[in-house]
């Protein structure tokens, strides 16, 4: 009988980690694998809601309560309690300048270099730029995370924050499980059909040139969207 991936201390990364462990070893000092966006709120926002509405959202996705580590085996990752300081509330609305205070701290933590294995792996900050101005701004380590999966978090987030905002009951359409995604590709390494991708792939890069790394420049702005929610609303979803 099969254990499953949420019956066991540790697991194995899944092949996209993988790929983003490696790449990301070979560039240790780089912060390219971090991924930052943010969202624009026009309207009043409750903080403790909001919070409580990003902790479940990450509780019902899991990929986000994992601790990764090395040994002679290679990477893990060990499905753990909650991780992360949860969301950090930083009030700039008596700076002279609060959009450019916030766009400041933002660049910061997204062009700051997380090790893996050590550092907290994802943030979350509401600014409050003013009473009816707010930005929701989250960071999170691509092994984490790609961006079609943030785009359903931070949907589910505000579906989430809406539901609680109003009295209503848990708003349904809860994330599927990262448990069941590490199952699945688990299985699917464990297939013929894995052996068969593997052979078509050797075969086809075979002869081709050897990876090199490249030097990595940070870029100077950061990689956000301004998103502009109703009044009332987490946001615009």
């Amino acid at each position: 009988m099969s254990i499953s991936t949420s019956q066991r201390a540790s697991v194995p990364l899944t092949a996209a980690q993988l790929g983003v462990w490696f790449a990301q070893q070979l560039n240790p000092e780089v912060p390219v694998y971090n991924l930052a966006q943010y969202v624009e709120i026009h309207g009043r926002v409750d903080a403790d809601v909001l919070a409580a509405a990003i902790r479940q959202a990450r509780q019902e996705c899991g990929s986000f309560d994992v601790r990764f580590g090395e040994d002679s085996n290679g990477p893990y990752q060990l499905i753990s309690a909650t991780v992360g300081e949860g969301l950090v509330f930083v009030d700039v609305s008596q700076h002279h300048s609060p959009m450019a205070a916030a766009e400041s701290r933002m660049a910061e933590d997204q062009s700051r270099a997380v090790d893996i294995v050590a550092d907290p792996l994802s943030a979350d900050i509401l600014f409050k730029i003013s009473g009816e101005h707010f930005i929701w701004y989250s960071r999170f380590h691509h092994i984490l995370l790609d961006w079609f999966g943030f785009a359903l978090l931070r949907s589910r987030v505000a579906d989430i924050y809406n539901a609680q905002a109003h009295g209503l009951p848990s708003a349904r359409g809860a994330l599927g499980s990262f448990c069941d995604l590490a199952d699945d590709d688990i299985a699917y390494r464990a297939s013929a059909k894995f052996l068969e991708d593997r052979d078509y792939w050797v075969t086809r890069s075979r002869g081709a040139s050897s990876a090199r790394a490249r030097n990595y420049r940070m870029p100077t702005w950061i990689a956000c969207s301004r998103r502009h929610a109703r009044r009332g609303r987490a946001g615009p979803y």
